[in-house]
């Protein structure tokens, strides 16, 4: 290397922890300008404007759901309860329950419902569980393609072992079936301390393997990679490591997590909402009618069925059972409307999960 070029790296080297510092007091003058006297005077004129729109566009939402039969856009589907990790961002203070698996004759029962309502998107996701570690995972895989359904599936890695990365390759290649990988972190500490009994040389190797089968059988747009984080000052060290795995960072995206319905509390807590979350000035934010609650439903692995998809590990939000109803007989029925209704008249109090979640929100700015 040249002496020129040496020094210029040096000092490149030097900088950088002042660039990221930097980084960081950007971030917080943020906070302070939101929360803060700026905030205060500035924020509630903007609830109030954003409100009236929230609602304009709540009503457009109501009324496309109802011209679809209160029917979901996708099913998510748990065919595996069980988790073999406790992440930082996810609420499993509160299962009550951590093992079971999705039958196949169940899983076809969900087929034949979203085929029958014309329901094309199904998703291997759930507030709880991964689904890699069904023994059914593959079967259930090709049942769904087999089906003509859009497939997704969220994994945490840690079950990508030779045989599933080959069947994930395998799937990808209908080009009806995506994988979205959960991983963040570039050291041990930065990757533990939030994929808690996940180990960082070992997964970030199956991620690496898993990425480079993708690129060899030419299916590499069907998988993203969805890392949690929670401090953005630090993702310049998250996108470096990936690289050094040969990992092209157009396929990441990196954020801060939702509080998981009220369960885990990140960020901050607003005194005036008592809400904690990442998102800034809170109270100033519009609800909106969830588009969890109106786009998506969840089936456990035991065929019950909840109104919130992503964020109900314990069926709080029950709407029916797939076993002895039907999934329009379920949207249009007592509880479900129930839920909508108490969105549209920004009534939410006595619905415990969404009461305190963060989601439903509007980001302003």
């Amino acid at each position: 290397m040249r002496p020129r070029a040496l020094i210029s790296l040096v000092r490149a080297r030097s900088i950088l922890p002042l660039i990221q510092r930097l980084i960081a007091l950007r971030v917080e003058a943020r906070k302070w300008l939101i929360n803060g006297i700026i905030g205060r005077l500035v924020l509630p004129y903007m609830g109030r404007r954003y409100t009236a729109e929230a609602m304009a566009a709540d009503r457009v939402t109501y009324d496309r759901l109802k011209a679809n039969r209160f029917l979901p856009d996708r099913v998510f589907v748990q065919i595996s309860r069980r988790c073999n990790l406790t992440c930082s961002m996810c609420g499993w203070q509160i299962w009550k329950r951590n093992k079971g698996f999705m039958s196949l004759d169940l899983f076809k029962r969900v087929i034949a419902e979203m085929t029958a309502n014309g329901i094309r998107n199904l998703e291997f996701t759930s507030a709880q569980g991964e689904p890699l570690l069904s023994p059914h995972a593959g079967e259930c895989v090709r049942l769904a393609i087999d089906a003509g359904l859009n497939v997704h599936l969220n994994t945490n890695c840690t079950t990508l072992g030779d045989r599933n990365i080959r069947m994930l390759a395998q799937a990808a290649k209908s080009r009806r079936f995506t994988v979205q990988a959960s991983f963040s972190g570039y050291d041990k500490e930065s990757h533990e301390s939030i994929y808690v009994g996940s180990r960082f040389e070992d997964t970030s190797k199956k991620l690496q393997a898993l990425c480079q089968t993708f690129d060899s059988e030419g299916v590499s747009d069907a998988l993203t990679i969805n890392g949690i984080i929670m401090d953005a000052a630090t993702k310049p060290k998250h996108f470096d490591f990936l690289r050094t795995l040969g990992i092209d960072t157009k396929r990441v995206r990196l954020g801060y997590p939702d509080n998981f319905a009220g369960i885990v509390p990140v960020g901050s807590k607003d005194q005036q909402t008592g809400i904690y979350s990442f998102k800034l000035g809170l109270p100033y934010r519009p609800l909106h009618l969830c588009h969890l609650l109106t786009s998506r439903l969840v089936v456990y692995d035991d065929g019950q069925v909840s109104a919130c998809p992503g964020r109900d590990s314990e069926n709080v939000m029950n709407i029916g059972d797939i076993k002895t109803e039907g999934f329009l007989e379920m949207r249009n029925g007592p509880k479900y409307k129930k839920m909508v209704d108490a969105f549209m008249a920004r009534k939410i109090d006595d619905m415990p999960l969404c009461a305190k979640c963060d989601i439903p929100y509007v980001l302003l700015g």
